[in-house]
This record gives structure tokens, C-alpha cells and sequence, in this order.
């Protein structure tokens, strides 16, 4: 009888090590073992707890010379965080995570002033965002809020960062600001000398103009038609920029840091009853490109509002397999684009901020929409020797990009859109007679566009023919 109490003792410790061991526990589905394992509300393991708050890298600490370090976190949302995209169908909430959402933060130093270039694989951020970000990172490192852009990848899968009222928003911006500031700490804590190179490609065939048209009459036929409709009939509504390029910060002491600009929405894993988290194209892009080339790569979105993926010709969103393949084909891209690359000169940063005071349209003006973006437009532009780097609030047509990068008296100019704010739509000045989802969307006046073109342009050449 005094055996009994043993025998049950090992029985229960059997059973305990059956329920806890994953080779022997019931299988759980690959989704769920993502969020677990990725999720950013799980434990941080001892070493991190231990792990001491960097101190902050002041002014007076810089390095001497041109350096540029890279930091990365993960802000991938806790399950039920809502997503945007798509309509602003505010009501989708995250359930299980494709790939991990990135934030990255590139630091470029001229041996007395700092620039800061984020990416973020979301949607949109909002002003109140941007704004409370540089705040904390002026109080703290003494960088100046001109000094600082946060370009969204406009990733649709992601938590919709420019509504406050979103469900989980404000538990999100919270691990945000957290990623943040990290990253920063991290990113001028990496300062290491650095050359520059920029190179270009073209990404034939991975993207298209989403807007169609009657090849005969010029009338606007809409947008994402099916594909097999008539060539000789239907036509885009103009020609799609391929171009890809490369900024690419040589550091003979740590990895490489390259900078990728492209122009094409990234919306193939989605649609508005998706509740899938993803980065889309962007993950397997940076990994690949990554992998092959043994670099740090961080993505920043361009003029994109009238783009979309080749592929998704019938608003099929929800191809895994295409968008992972895109990304690799980009990362060639990305090879080849660095293959053909030259030195460009570092030289001393100067940022600006203009506000510019945008016109409505007249339907707004007569108050039949009620939801109104800010009239006053955040232009920031950044230069450093011969690197460009301008911002702008919202969804250009991708002809716009175009356009300031063939006037830009720079060696290398990226237009970020989607960066500081989410002022919507900003199409083109041809797409406004044709109408349509884009033109029928934006806020703002026929020639809003070219116009905030304009202003950057402005500025570049009075730089240049100053210095």
C-alpha cells in the first residue's frame, strides 16, 4: 500500500511533462506559433530585462566625419489591434501575423548635426504620431524636429496608425513610441564611418498604373480591370515608373546600411474582411536582399497612389505566394541596382520644413464632404552633399515622383511619401478629368501635386546654388 502514493506521484509528473513538451502536446497550426512567438506583449527573456538603457548620444558626443548607423525593432500589433487600408474599413481586427512588422531607423551624421530616417511597415502615421515622436526625440538627443522623417511603407495589413480611435491604438502607439526610442538610442549608438554610393534599376514588369482608359476616346474606363480585356481597346492611363534606388552607406567596420526607393502599393495580402497582419512584399524583400547581399536594408516607400502589384489584376488579395515572390524579385533588383552603383560626396545636412497652404476642391469648399485634411502640408527636405530626401503627407500619383527625380539638381533624390502625416490621395493634374477613386478621394485641388513638387524643387535649387 505505501507504493501507491509513489506510483501516483510519477503518474501525474508523467502527465505534466506531456502537457508541457511540444513534441508531445497537440499540434498547433503555424499562424498560432507566429503570434506566440513574435507577439509584442510576450516576456522579454532575462537578458533583455538585464539589459541596461543605452545613454543618450548628445551633439557634443558625435564622431568626427561622416558615420551613419542602423538600428531595427519589431512593432508587429497584439491580436485585435484594428488594421487600415482598404477604404478605411476601421472595424478589421488582427487575428494571426504573416510576417513580422519592422521598424527601422537609419542615423546619418556630418560630425554636428544628425538626420533620422524611420520606416515603418504600416499604412499611415498620423500627425499626433509624428509629432509626440520627435518631441521625445528632440527633448532627449537634441535633434530638431526637421531633422527626423517617419515614412510609412503604406502596407496595408497593418494597424491603422493615423486614427486615434481605432480599436488598440492607444495600446499600440505605446510599444511604438517604445520602438522609437530604442531604435534611436541604438542607431546613434552604431555611428561608424561610412562612404557613400547610389545606384538605379528598373523593376520591369512588377508593377502597373492601376487607372485604365478607352485607347480610342481617352474615356476613363476605371481601375483594376479584368485582364483580359481588349489591348487594342483598353489601355493605362499612363506609364508606370519602374525605377529602383539604392543609396548604399559603406562601412568598412559594420554591415552595410542600404536605403531602397521604390513606388508601388503594397496590397496583395489583404482586402477589407482580412484580418491577417503582414508587411506584404516589403519582409521578404529586405530578407532576401539581406541574405544575398549581406546588408542591412531599410525600405521607403515613394509616390505609390496609382500603382498596384502585378498580379492583382481582379482585387485577389489574398495570393500568399505572389507577394513573398515580388519581394524577391525586387531583391534582385536591389543587386542589380547596387552592382551599377557610384560614390556620391557626404557634406553637411540642412533640413527644412515648409507648410505649404493647399487649395480644396470645390465640392469641399460647398461643404458635400465632410472630412477635411489640414490645409497646411509638411514639406521636410534633407540634404546631405549629394543626397536628397523629401517628404510629402500623402498619395501622389507615381508621375510626380518621376518628375522631381528627373529635375532634382542632385545626384540622388528619394521622394518619401506617406511620411509625417496622412493627407490622403494627391493625384496628378491629367488624372482630374478622367475622375475615378483616387481623384473622387482626395481633399485637394486639381495641381496640388505638381505644386508641392514645385515647392521641393524650390528649395533644392536655391541649396544648390548656394553651396
Amino acid at each position: 500500500m505505501k507504493q501507491i502514493p509513489a506510483l501516483l506521484l510519477a503518474l501525474a509528473t508523467l502527465l505534466s511533462l506531456v502537457a508541457c513538451s511540444p513534441s508531445l502536446a497537440s499540434e498547433t497550426k503555424p499562424e498560432e506559433v507566429k503570434q506566440t512567438a513574435k507577439a509584442p506583449e510576450a516576456e522579454k527573456n532575462s537578458e533583455e530585462e538585464k539589459k541596461e538603457t543605452l545613454p543618450p548620444v548628445l551633439p557634443e558626443n558625435y564622431p568626427e566625419g561622416f558615420t551613419v548607423g542602423f538600428a531595427r525593432a519589431i512593432v508587429t500589433p497584439e491580436n485585435g489591434t484594428g488594421l487600415g487600408g482598404y477604404g478605411n474599413h476601421m472595424t478589421r481586427l488582427s487575428k494571426t501575423v504573416i510576417d513580422d512588422l519592422m521598424l527601422t531607423c537609419t542615423a546619418i551624421c556630418d560630425g554636428e548635426n544628425v538626420v533620422l530616417l524611420f520606416s515603418t511597415d504600416l499604412v499611415g502615421i498620423g500627425p499626433g504620431i509624428v509629432n509626440y515622436a520627435q518631441s521625445i526625440i528632440e527633448k532627449t538627443y537634441q535633434i530638431p524636429k526637421e531633422n527626423v522623417i517617419f515614412n510609412a511603407t503604406h502596407s496595408h495589413s497593418t494597424p491603422a496608425m493615423y486614427n486615434s480611435n481605432v480599436t488598440g491604438m492607444a495600446k499600440y502607439s505605446k510599444l511604438y513610441y517604445e520602438a522609437v526610442k530604442t531604435t534611436v538610442a541604438e542607431a546613434l549608438h552604431d555611428l561608424a564611418p561610412a562612404q557613400i554610393l547610389v545606384g538605379r534599376s528598373e523593376t520591369e514588369g512588377l508593377s502597373y498604373v492601376r487607372r485604365y482608359v478607352n485607347k480610342i476616346t481617352g474615356e476613363y474606363l476605371g481601375k483594376n480591370l479584368n485582364p483580359g480585356q481588349d489591348p487594342n481597346v483598353v489601355a493605362h492611363e499612363s506609364e508606370e515608373d519602374e525605377v529602383l534606388q539604392v543609396i548604399r552607406f559603406d562601412r568598412a567596420e559594420k554591415k552595410d546600411v542600404v536605403l531602397v526607393n521604390w513606388q508601388c502599393h503594397p496590397t496583395a495580402p489583404g482586402g477589407e474582411n482580412d484580418t491577417r497582419v503582414s508587411s506584404d512584399f516589403i519582409s521578404s524583400l529586405r530578407e532576401q536582399a539581406e541574405a544575398d547581399y549581406d546588408i542591412l536594408v531599410s525600405y521607403h516607400q515613394g509616390a505609390a497612389g496609382n500603382l498596384a502589384q502585378t498580379g492583382y489584376l481582379q482585387g485577389d488579395r489574398n495570393n500568399s505566394a505572389d507577394f513573398y515572390q515580388q519581394g524577391r524579385d525586387i531583391a534582385k533588383v536591389v543587386g542589380d541596382a547596387l552592382q551599377n552603383a557610384t560614390p556620391a560626396e557626404p557634406g553637411k545636412i540642412q533640413a527644412k520644413i515648409t507648410n505649404y497652404k493647399a487649395a480644396f476642391k470645390e465640392e469641399i469648399l460647398n461643404g458635400t464632404q465632410t472630412r477635411v485634411y489640414s490645409e497646411s502640408i509638411p514639406l521636410y527636405t534633407i540634404t546631405v552633399g549629394d543626397l536628397a530626401f523629401c517628404s510629402i503627407p500623402g498619395e501622389l500619383h507615381d508621375s510626380l515622383g518621376r518628375d522631381l527625380r528627373a529635375a532634382s539638381p542632385y545626384k540622388m533624390t528619394f521622394l518619401c511619401g506617406y511620411s509625417n502625416s496622412m493627407n490622403g490621395y494627391i493625384p496628378a493634374a491629367f488624372a482630374f478629368p478622367n475622375g475615378g477613386y483616387e481623384v473622387d478621394q482626395t481633399h485637394y485641388a486639381q495641381g496640388t501635386g505638381e505644386a508641392l513638387i514645385e515647392t521641393h524643387l524650390a528649395e533644392l535649387n536655391a541649396r544648390k546654388t548656394a553651396n
